[in-house]
């Protein structure tokens, strides 16, 4: 709770109830007569209503109870029960396809479908008619688009090359478009590629283009490996996904990379080859952080790109338009079913790069084994490399088995040797490299700093207590060694005490310092070396101990083995351990002088054999994503992503139902329950998560919070055995896995009712514990399930069936279970239980917030009939939101008076806009909306879903418009190191508006095609004329145009324009010729404030008046647009051939649309209406000589860039060049969860 809310006075929240004796009383009058007839329910041939809302709730529970009658009848009848009531009382409802498909012909109940395209043509067609199936059923589908080879590619059954990935992801788009989701809804299509596929920059900018691939989102799925590239500014390798190796530039890629300085400028502003070339047609958007990357590919070599310069791109198409979205592919697979080197079927491309068991890890007690630290069962603190981070210690997960794989084993010509899987990273000098991709003579990292001795670090504050016991680690340290002597527990040709490897400082040094008083060497000359005779095993663990001294040395092998230690190292061994006796005095006589250049740690790579198969391990390092391994720096595991044939079958618990009530009818506050109880640690996160925890037990009705949670699971298994797919393929993987989603939710307004501000640290803990909750209940119901019902039937190949070797994850997926007390396994019905899915308009009908999101907004207009415009709109209100201004005795009436004002003034900004003195700060901060969200914020909540959630979290990060392009990075950054799966970003305002030019040059550049072919049918008399002319024969000749393409363009002409139009453009006005536009106008641009946004109208003039108008809303291309321009250019016709500008205004002023907006005082009902007002003022204002139009662009960009802020959804939808209106009932659409939707019916794009 903030500080401003802890002063505040106490005030009431009252527990939202669903009330009422009827499903009526109980729905919303909106959700009742509006959305479920308009989207749900069942119609017959004429289109009319065949079923209530209360019939079509029956039909749902009677068809998904149905699997219970195998049970026995009581079952059954208990579960339609169940499920109706769950339903009717709105605490549960599952996803769209099966409330409007239950129980029908149709009985497709599934939301989301992933299917993969193989590499040829065949399968990617075939994918294609898959994919209409599915949409005609009412689902949706994502794609792999990196599994298709890149385009230049070599394509050998043809002898031809590849078109590329976007070619066919634009064959999916336009079947998309032509096909409605089960009759009801716009198909809906997730793309996504991986970071490092040869085409990605292709698909990266593939959106920006105006009406590109409008039927997608699309995301790129990033790696661990990319993102450690991007924080190091390394070179990344691209692959060809056919081959599976470093992709070798063709000349196509090079065409599209390479910046050709000769021809770039003049190309850069045409149509011809768009696309072709990345520098050309985007870079100049980016500015100096992007051309910065000289981009030199040459065909034939290896293709690597800078990482740093994919990271920027992706993030500037997030800024500009919130595109693409971030999929983090090694976190989604992290927490996977399946292990994926087993069972190679549950993936795509997948790997897991593991160790093995006897790899010594450097931690913060010193080097213990892989298999130890397993055994151990804790988290642990890694030492890592300084080139990493300028933090020696790490946190990092506990080590986990990965399971029993081929090993191989690294040897380097300087002693360090490393066992792993061919999969597993190695840093070397030119980033990561899976062990497969080494080649001899390859470079590798070597710690480069001195590690941690058992936990001591040395001070100012703790130097005494140090000194202490680093003499008495000493004198254990000779007396180690003469013990061990002794018994012959080891010799210093043959063995080694493993004790050394994590003891203190003094241990180790005295030890270090009598081995090489009995068997070393030492050389003075001109390179001054100390050798130490001895066994290979001995000398490689002595190695690492002088490494985690700081002290580099080498292993030779020549006959017999030594530890070399040379130059300046001779120095830091002197410093930090020394030689006893005689040797000792030899050192103290060397003399090197020490220079600032440090030698590089590394080792070269001698050979790489085949070692074997056994158990191999893993662990997770969050920051670096690295650890020392042997003394080598290497990666932590990483799974790549995507079932195929895979379903999601989706439901969702209404949080905002579930409070606890006092007796007074409250809510009771974490704010009073934090009073009462003082002796928690609320300002660390974990004291917090403990509060929060025990705090839910009390506020929530959690008996009531468990029942549904395991009601919903058993309706979402029961749909998998009701579903007809559309795809046997389907139907098969998913009975073989079951997996099912349930949601949430509410969440917004159950922070509300606990007195909670979104976004806040107590919201954090409270996602987080709200997830865990879910997580466990539905597993313990899958659970429960199995027992009666089985198992889903590939539970023995899953982690599920060994939580002792997996138990990170066990312990994350379950909610907290112990997986030591489930060594046989733990038998459930459902690989995965929980998701967080956009709700749609399922919230709608629930009347509550949508999934995790913030409230989006408290009021909004609606639009009552289709006949009614204007000032007949209506406002309608968040019935919580008034409930809670009754409750506490603030006027309800002037609240929403003040609202209505700022909203007809297009000035309203949520509560913030509503005097203090009207509505208590304290009520203002708990109702924030998204748009006062920061963006850390919703990061951070994203997250703590994330913790314990077995699948995606969709929500959206909302920016203000005002936000950089740094800002964006680092959300992205921030959601990657906080382990989220998923991210997408929407900066208000963020569609550009790309303004029409008016050419400052003379001659042909002045005129827009329409004017240019105008003149130049005056110039000739006509088409005929013209294409007869000498003129137009040398035109075609020196424009290269073949023969073949000349008879086509005449007869285009000829078909476009008629041969009888002659003269000039005649009209119906007099029948008089427009005016020619002359080379330099006199205008001006005025800004209009319109109910869809800014408009900016130019009005120009020659010496008879108003000569031309041009008008601009939104996004060049986009569908108010070219209503827009169009309008523009008819009036400008007008103009031009003697119509005055007061009768163009007769005819424009007043016409009406469903909303209203004020400008200057003045109501301004539509675009037309605008730009009416537009030529009134500029026909009233005092006449005399009008400033020179430079270019539209000018006047009208420094216009805009004024009013950036405060943006209507309407606004930003049109910007973004799509139609406003709500394609069902005309109805304005919003904004929620990352898709378009409609306040009024509930129409949704997802």
């Amino acid at each position: 709770m903030s500080e401003k809310t802890e002063k505040n006075q106490e005030f009431k929240l009252p527990v939202k109830k669903v009330t009422g004796e009827t499903l009526e009383e109980r729905l919303t009058e909106n959700a009742y007569k509006r959305i479920l007839p308009a989207r749900y329910l069942q119609k017959d041939r004429d289109g009319e209503t065949t079923e209530t809302p209360e019939e079509m709730f029956m039909r749902v529970a009677e068809n998904i109870a149905q699997p219970d009658k195998e049970h026995s009848d009581a079952d059954y009848r208990e579960s339609k029960e169940d499920f109706y009531s769950l339903m009717t009382e709105l605490k549960f409802i599952p996803n769209s396809p099966t409330l409007m498909n239950a129980g029908t012909e149709i009985q497709q109940l599934s939301a989301c479908f992933v299917t993969h395209p193989k590499d040829n043509m065949d399968s990617i067609f075939s994918t294609v008619h898959k994919a209409a199936k599915i949409f005609q059923s009412g689902g949706g589908m994502g794609y792999p688009f990196h599994l298709l080879r890149p385009k230049g590619d070599v394509v050998k059954s043809t002898g031809g090359i590849a078109s590329g990935p976007l070619t066919f992801q634009q064959v999916f788009d336009t079947m998309c478009g032509t096909i409605k989701q089960g009759g009801r809804r716009r198909g809906a299509q997730m793309g996504i590629m991986k970071v490092d596929h040869p085409d990605i920059l292709r698909f990266i900018v593939s959106k920006r283009k105006e009406g590109n691939l409008s039927n997608f989102n699309i995301s790129v799925g990033v790696t661990q490996e990319f993102m450690e590239a991007v924080k190091n500014d390394e070179e990344y390798e691209l692959t060809n996904p056919r081959t599976g190796d470093t992709h070798i530039v063709t000349d196509k890629t090079a065409e599209f990379y390479n910046k050709d300085e000769e021809w770039w400028p003049e190309a850069q502003g045409s149509d011809t080859g768009r696309d072709e070339n990345f520098w050309r047609d985007y870079a100049h958007t980016f500015g100096d952080e992007i051309k910065k990357h000289e981009i030199d590919l040459e065909p034939g070599e290896e293709m690597t790109l800078p990482a740093r310069f994919i990271w920027k791109t992706m993030v500037d198409g997030a800024w500009r338009n919130g595109e693409p979205g971030l999929f983090m592919i090694d976190q989604t697979n992290k927490m996977h079913s399946f292990d994926t080197e087993k069972h190679p079927e549950h993936r795509i491309e997948a790997t897991n790069p593991c160790i093995t068991g006897d790899t010594y890890i450097n931690t913060d007690r010193g080097f213990y084994t892989a298999k130890e630290l397993y055994e151990e069962n804790t988290p642990i603190n890694v030492v890592v490399d300084s080139r990493k981070s300028k933090e020696k210690i790490k946190p990092a997960s506990r080590v986990y088995k990965t399971g029993t794989k081929d090993v191989y084993k690294i040897k380097t010509k300087e002693g360090f040797e490393l066992r792993v899987t061919e999969d597993h990273k190695i840093m070397t000098e030119k980033g990561w490299k899976e062990t497969r991709e080494l080649q001899k003579g390859d470079k590798i990292h070597i710690q480069d700093r001195e590690g941690v001795h058992n936990n001591l670090h040395q001070n100012e504050n703790t130097a005494s207590k140090t000194k202490n016991k680093v003499q008495q680690e000493t004198e254990n340290g000779a007396v180690l060694l003469k013990n061990n002597q002794e018994k012959n527990s080891y010799s210093r040709q043959t063995g080694f005490p493993e004790q050394m490897l994590h003891t203190g400082i003094g241990t180790t040094r005295r030890f270090l310092q009598q081995t090489f008083k009995e068997k070393s060497l030492i050389n003075l000359d001109k390179n001054p070396e100390i050798k130490l005779k001895g066994e290979n095993e001995f000398l490689k663990k002595t190695q690492l101990l002088l490494i985690n001294q700081g002290i580099y040395s080498e292993i030779k092998n020549h006959g017999e083995s030594y530890l070399v230690i040379k130059n300046e190292d001779v120095i830091e061994f002197n410093e930090k351990i020394g030689l006893l006796g005689d040797k000792k005095k030899l050192l103290q006589n060397l003399d090197i002088e020490k220079t600032e250049k440090r030698r590089k740690h590394t080792a070269e790579i001698q050979e790489i054999v085949y070692d074997g198969h056994e158990d191999v391990y893993d662990l997770t390092e969050p920051d670096t994503h690295s650890f020392i391994a042997n003394g080598v720096v290497v990666h932590n595991c990483g799974e790549q992503p995507l079932e195929n044939f895979e379903a999601c079958n989706l439901g969702h618990i209404n949080l905002s139902l579930l409070v606890e009530e006092k007796e007074d009818g409250q809510a009771q506050t974490f704010r009073e329950w934090r009073k009462k109880n003082p002796d928690y640690d609320y300002e660390s996160n974990k004291g917090l998560e403990k509060a929060v925890a025990d705090y839910l037990r009390e506020a929530m009705d959690m008996e009531e919070f468990e029942r549904v949670a395991r009601i919903g699971t058993r309706f979402l298994d029961n749909v998998i055995t009701m579903n007809d797919f559309p795809l046997e393929e389907i139907e098969d993987k998913v009975s073989r896995m079951r997996k099912i989603g349930l949601g949430l939710m509410g969440f917004a307004q159950l922070l509300i009712q606990l007195g909670i501000r979104y976004g806040s640290r107590e919201s954090i803990a409270v996602a987080k514990e709200i997830q865990r909750l879910i997580t466990r209940f539905s597993v313990e119901e899958s659970h429960r399930l199995a027992l009666s019902r089985g198992e889903f039937p590939q539970w023995s190949e899953s982690k599920w069936a060994d939580p002792t070797e997996y138990p990170e994850w066990f312990e994350r997926h379950t909610g907290g279970l112990n997986p030591e007390e489930y060594s046989d396994g733990y038998l459930i019905r459902n690989h995965n239980t929980t998701s967080i899915a956009p709700t749609g308009t399922t919230s709608m009908i629930a009347n509550t917030s949508g999934g995790c999101e913030p409230i989006f907004s408290l009021a909004y207009f609606k639009n009552v009939a289709k006949d009614i415009q204007g000032e007949d709109m209506l406002v309608e209100f968040d019935d919580y939101f008034l409930k809670t201004l009754e409750a506490n005795n603030i006027d309800v009436e002037t609240v929403k008076s003040a609202a209505i004002e700022k909203m007809e003034e297009n000035k309203w900004e949520g509560v913030d806009s509503i005097p203090d003195e009207h509505l208590p700060p304290e009520i203002k901060e708990i109702f924030v909306t998204a748009d006062r969200v920061k963006p850390e914020e919703h990061v951070d909540i994203q997250a703590a879903f994330q913790y314990n959630n077995h699948s995606g979290i969709s929500k959206t990060c909302n920016f203000p418009n005002e936000a950089t392009k740094k800002d964006v990075e680092k959300a992205y950054m921030r959601a990657y190191e906080k382990g989220v799966k998923g991210m997408t970003v929407y900066r208000d305002g963020s569609r550009e508006v790309q303004v029409m030019k008016t050419s400052r040059h003379s001659g042909a550049a002045d005129l827009d095609k329409q004017d240019l072919i105008a003149k130049l049918l005056d110039e000739f008399g006509g088409i005929k004329n013209m294409i007869e002319s000498k003129e137009f024969k040398e035109a075609i000749e020196q424009k290269s145009i073949d023969k073949d393409q000349e008879k086509p363009i005449i007869k285009t002409l000829t078909q476009e324009y008629g041969e009888d139009r002659e003269g000039g453009e005649k009209t119906s006005m007099d029948g008089k010729t427009a005016r020619d536009r002359p080379k330099v106008v006199q205008g001006e641009t005025r800004e209009i404030e319109t109910p869809y946004g800014d408009l900016y109208v130019t009005i120009n003039e020659d010496k008879h008046g108003p000569f031309e108008v041009f008008a601009q809303i939104g996004k060049a291309g986009g569908y108010t647009q070219s209503f827009t321009e169009a309008l523009g250019r008819m009036i400008s016709l007008s103009l031009r051939t003697g119509a005055s500008g007061e009768e163009v205004i007769k005819q424009l002023d007043d016409i009406r649309s469903p909303q209203i907006a004020w400008d200057q005082g003045t109501k301004i009902y539509s675009v037309p209406d605008a730009i009416a007002e537009a030529m009134k003022r500029h026909l009233n204002k005092t006449k005399g000589v009008q400033k020179t139009v430079d270019t539209y662009e000018q006047q009208s960009q420094q216009e805009m860039e004024k009013h950036k802020d405060n943006e209507t959804d309407t606004t930003k939808i049109i910007k973004e060049g799509v139609n406003p209106e709500c394609p069902e009932c005309g109805g304005m659409l919003t904004l929620q969860e990352g898709c378009k939707k409609c306040p009024g019916c509930g129409w949704s794009e997802c």
